[in-house]
């Protein structure tokens, strides 16, 4: 297994990392949750798409992840 660099954060080597998951059936839900994730101290943030109501849905993911970006700032951001 080879380490992978995101941001700043190396998986795969040093201490076990702490990643938050962000889940909503809404974009404000959504954004609410990357709002707590992103002040609370954790290594990475992951954005569980599939609870998304509208994921399937054309052009509506980019404005989520967009935000999301503005949101975490440099805090790596993992789309599952």
């Amino acid at each position: 297994m080879y380490p992978l660099k995101i941001r700043d954060v190396t998986l795969g080597e040093g201490r076990p990392k702490i990643c938050i998951p962000v889940m909503g059936k809404d974009k404000e839900e959504i954004l609410r949750q990357a709002r707590i994730a992103a002040a609370a101290p954790s290594d990475l943030i992951e954005f569980r798409a599939d609870a998304f109501a509208q994921i399937l849905e054309k052009g509506q993911i980019s404005p989520v992840w967009e935000s999301l970006r503005l949101i975490l700032g440099d805090k790596p951001l993992l789309f599952t």
